[in-house]
């Protein structure tokens, strides 16, 4: 819940959603891709043994169910946007995002809370609505008390029924309800940011009976021949990726002069800058080749492989294809990152001046590239580690990506190369090297 409250909205900004995930609206529905990966993180614990001895343990059961870990992703969402609607937006709520261009979506300040149906529609007598108003406040306590005691979905459709009932009464007869005091404003903030993640929270302790609580083990015997299916299905990728990678290289190669010549037509750069793009080009395809090739030779020592596992081919995968984007990136940022931001200066330069200079720019984007390579060339050592399954380059993989645990991606990859499948997959490796 605290990662989700410190993180989980934000998430969407990385892929390109964050207005949406930024809502009220939009926030469950993207906590159901979230909840995905927090489910499985709830099949591990923290042993910490000293500073020297810090162990990720697979307990190969889900403390959580599904359902229960999607409340608390969901409760630390909605404490992220009521957080961010005071403090970083001065008291505006997204209720509901922009969807369209037709429809600018529905955002709520504080103003509109303090003022929600306070004129009323009724003309009803002030003393009878008084007493109604009084009653339904005070019965607000024993409402939730009884939520509390029963902490059941059937509890939590009880409560919103009450809610309801009493901001109908209030729409009808307006602020007389409780002596000039805007409780349904109040009351629709606080239900909206304070009580639904309580409601959430005491609802993520609770088994469901219409849920089956995992008790088998993850790897079952007769899913052996099903798993060796995965793992040739993974070794063609692995060529297939090499492959393409090196027919990259080619053609990147051979282009090189047709791509020189589209991009000097493009706004960023002019003549001068034809030696940089060249020279970027070049180094980007034998990057490549280089990836490509290497990732080949991986194949090769896969293919004499009879065991391996799965995790570990995956992960592989994953940070090749990522270091790739990181050199590249990188042989950008060092070539060309001054036309670029040269051109975006000269078109944004009174906004971006009062808070950063030109080469204060470069610079920073410069540390960035060199910090991105030496993350892709130690993400590129891992694969290789997890490929040959290298007991020494596991164990400071397991260390490394634990620093990046807050991340969704670090603590994924944390996990998953210390299920205990992997371990004994290491392990076996280990003993059959010193046998030898």
């Amino acid at each position: 819940m605290f990662l989700n409250n410190y993180l989980g909205p934000d998430v969407g900004w990385v892929l390109g959603i964050g207005s949406i995930t930024h809502s009220l609206f939009g926030w469950p529905f993207f906590a159901l891709i979230l909840a995905l990966f927090y489910h499985y993180f709830t099949r591990f614990s923290l042993e910490i043994n000293g500073i020297n001895n810090v162990e990720i343990i697979d307990l190969e059961r889900y403390k959580l169910s599904y359902l229960n870990t999607y409340f608390l992703v969901l409760a630390g969402g909605i404490m992220h946007i009521y957080l961010d609607g005071i403090m970083n937006y001065g008291g505006l709520f997204t209720i509901i995002p922009q969807l369209s261009s037709d429809f600018n979506g529905l955002k709520w300040t504080l103003e509109d809370f303090m003022t929600f149906w306070m004129a009323g529609t009724l003309q009803i007598n002030f003393v009878i609505s008084l007493l109604i108003g009084i009653t339904f406040i005070f019965g607000f306590v024993f409402v939730f008390v009884w939520y509390l005691k029963k902490t059941s979905i059937k509890g939590a459709i009880i409560v919103f029924l009450y809610i309801s009932a009493f901001m109908v009464f209030y729409y009808l007869a307006g602020e007389m309800t409780t002596l000039n005091h805007p409780d349904a404003g109040a009351i629709i903030y606080v239900s909206l940011f304070w009580l639904t993640p309580l409601m959430l929270c005491v609802l993520s302790t609770r088994k469901f009976k219409f849920l089956k609580e995992e008790r088998k083990s993850l790897v079952k015997s007769k899913d052996l021949l099903k798993k060796k299916r995965i793992i040739t299905i993974l070794k063609i990728i692995y060529l297939v990726i090499g492959l393409l990678t090196i027919l990259g290289f080619i053609l990147l190669f051979i282009s090189r002069e047709t791509l020189l010549l589209f991009l000097l037509d493009t706004s960023f750069f002019n003549e001068a800058n034809a030696s940089q793009i060249l020279n970027t080009l070049t180094l980007t395809s034998i990057s490549l080749g280089i990836i490509g090739t290497f990732e080949v030779l991986l194949w090769f020592y896969l293919r004499k492989c009879n065991e391996h596992e799965r995790n570990l081919l995956v992960i592989s995968i994953f940070l090749l294809i990522l270091s790739s984007f990181g050199i590249i990136l990188f042989i950008v940022i060092i070539f060309l990152i001054e036309p670029i931001m040269v051109y975006i200066f000269s078109l944004y330069w009174q906004v971006i001046s009062v808070y950063i200079s030109l080469e204060e720019i470069i610079s920073l984007i410069t540390i960035l590239g060199a910090i991105i390579l030496v993350l892709s060339l130690v993400n590129i050592a891992c694969a290789f580690g997890f490929t040959i399954k290298n007991k020494i380059i596991w164990k400071f993989s397991t260390y490394y990506y634990m620093i990046f645990s807050w991340t969704i991606i670090g603590l994924t990859i944390a996990c998953a190369i210390s299920e205990n499948s992997v371990k004994k997959a290491i392990k076996a490796t280990l003993q059959e090297s010193i046998s030898k």
